[in-house]
């Protein structure tokens, strides 16, 4: 049985980081196919020294299952992601649109009180069915221009009485307003 030739391979998994492995002389005489006993030794020897080819080590395929996850895992956790993050981007939205209502409704709020103020300061139009103040002195200033149209200057006298009717009806004007 030791005598024959054997074209079986030994593997044996390495644990060692060095890439030694220890086997006892027993092992080696085995390997050796001498059938000489030779006493157990307590150390294990060092195979590199007696053995002259070494056979490749080859691992057993270690499966776990506890690890591994399924297609169906995988989509779920994707779609619990997107989910998350649709909501994330909802609330995000509607607070930023809650924002903008308020800046809205706070921006109306100055607006209506700076047309107010400015309706306020100004001076009322007048009213269209009013009389237009010094209208016959603006007629004969109109009618000195229509005569005189190269010599403008002779409507000073003109000029200068309906400036003077539109200075006092101003000046009636704001005291009437305040």
């Amino acid at each position: 049985m030791g005598n024959t030739n054997s074209t079986r391979k030994v593997t044996v998994p390495n644990d060692d980081p060095a890439g030694v492995i220890k086997v006892s002389e027993a092992v080696v005489q085995r390997l050796k196919g001498t059938s000489e006993e030779v006493p157990r030794q307590k150390s294990p020897v060092d195979v590199r020294s007696n053995i002259q080819s070494s056979a490749p080590i080859v691992y057993p395929p270690q499966y776990s299952m506890a690890g591994s996850l399924t297609a169906l895992q995988i989509q779920q956790a994707k779609e619990e992601e997107l989910r998350k993050n649709d909501e994330y981007w909802m609330q995000r939205l509607q607070r930023q649109q809650e924002t903008h209502k308020a800046m809205d409704f706070h921006m109306q709020q100055q607006y209506d009180s700076a047309v107010s103020d400015v309706k306020g300061s100004l001076f009322a139009c007048p009213d269209p069915n009013d009389e237009v103040p010094c209208r016959n002195l603006k007629d004969k200033v109109t009618e000195c221009y229509k005569n005189n149209p190269k010599a403008v200057l002779k409507c000073s006298q003109e000029v200068l009485a309906f400036q003077a009717c539109v200075d006092i009806k101003r000046m009636e004007k704001i005291e009437n307003r305040a």
